[in-house]
């Protein structure tokens, strides 16, 4: 929701859209995280991957820029600790390709052996 309505993410989209595309879209969320935070995580994996707790939403905000669909998308996932569930992993990276030329790319890691 706040990437599309909090005023300063409405400005980014339109003073992104004001250079032209193709764009190309770096974006990572990896979080160290231990102790509390670190169960926090552990929790929110057993039902979703760090992809997918928030890529979903960055993803949103290349489409907004873009106004473009994708045609393409690439990603994996890798589980860094035992800690996790073996149907799930705590470090993945996605690639998309818009019909426009643009390239999104989308890193997202939790855990205490993920880098500061």
């Amino acid at each position: 929701y706040i990437l599309r309505h909090h005023p300063s993410w409405v400005r980014l989209i339109a003073e992104a859209r004001k250079l032209g595309g193709p764009y190309v879209f770096r974006m990572n969320l990896n979080q160290q995280s231990s102790g509390h935070t670190w169960g926090t995580h552990k929790q929110l994996m057993q039902t979703t991957s760090p992809i997918v707790d928030c890529g979903v939403h960055y993803l949103d905000v290349m489409l907004q820029i873009t106004d473009a669909n994708p045609v393409e998308v690439r990603g994996m996932g890798v589980r860094l600790t035992e800690e996790v569930a073996p149907s799930m992993y705590n470090y993945g990276h996605l690639q998309v390709l818009f019909e426009d030329g643009s390239v999104g790319w989308y890193e997202a890691g939790w855990g205490p052996m993920i880098s500061e």
